[in-house]
């Protein structure tokens, strides 16, 4: 099946892997910023005493941290004008580059229908907006979807980061606004927080097909063995014994059907 979409690729079948391989269409590569960016140690899973922590992880490729300004500290009061659309492989949406007057560059996520210019959080004239702006949320209009969006005034953006997904703002009032989010669910935050307008980049990544098991061995994904074909003292389903036995994590705990999710006090 071939997807009808200029950013996905797919491959002629000259190998088995590539007769499924579907990606996305990388933008044209460019020299990362290197004040901006730092070299990513991988820990393969393994804590400082070297025991692992957390299981399969390791093998990856080499990869460099993007300082990403997500509150636009670079140019708080100034219009910025995009350089380049670059790829990271720290997330899954793309990344822009962008120049502000005070002559200094800086990452921000890039949104679908990226805009040559952006502004910052405290511009002081009125202006369009424009998809890529940063602004408070009692600046955005109605209706919009927004993405990175803060919870915390002393913390960067949490909300909505991810490619493709996007909050609504729904309503503002004289101290909060009402949001509905990428899972519909509906909360009210601070209308003075910060939130970037528009919808991360690479929506259509859900479409990729990676093709073979090795795609995943670069990203650093290490096997998983199910617990039913352990020996019995490796795990609770070990042992090849059938029913009677509730899904289990490898320590014991119940797996599945049970409520995880923290209520706020």
């Amino acid at each position: 099946m071939k997807f009808k979409n200029q950013f996905i690729k797919d491959y002629k079948p000259t190998t088995p892997s590539l007769r499924h391989r579907k990606i996305l269409t990388q933008p044209k590569k460019n020299i990362r910023i290197k004040s901006s960016s730092a070299s990513i140690k991988n820990h393969a899973g393994r804590n400082n005493t070297g025991s692992i922590t957390t299981r399969h992880h390791g093998g990856r490729h080499k990869r460099y941290h993007r300082d990403i300004d997500f509150k636009r500290l670079n140019a708080p009061y100034a219009l910025s004008s995009l350089l380049s659309i670059e790829n990271d492989p720290n997330r899954s949406a793309n990344i822009a580059r962008y120049f502000s007057p005070l002559f200094k560059s800086f990452y921000i996520v890039a949104p679908e229908n990226i805009s040559n210019e952006i502004q910052g959080p405290k511009y002081p004239y009125n202006r369009y907006v424009k998809n890529g702006d940063t602004l408070p949320l009692s600046d955005i209009p109605i209706g919009s979807k927004c993405y990175n969006i803060q919870t915390n005034f002393n913390s960067n953006p949490t909300i909505a980061r991810s490619s493709g997904s996007a909050a609504t703002l729904l309503k503002t009032d004289s101290i909060n606004a009402t949001i509905r989010l990428p899972s519909k669910k509906i909360i009210n935050l601070n209308k003075r927080f910060l939130a970037t307008v528009g919808q991360p980049s690479n929506s259509n990544k859900n479409l990729t097909v990676k093709g073979k098991a090795g795609a995943n061995r670069w990203r650093g994904k290490r096997p998983t063995v199910r617990g039913y074909a352990m020996n019995a003292h490796d795990h609770p389903h070990g042992g090849k014994t059938s029913g009677g036995i509730q899904p289990k994590t490898l320590w014991g705990k119940q797996a599945k059907w049970v409520k995880t999710r923290k209520t706020s006090s």
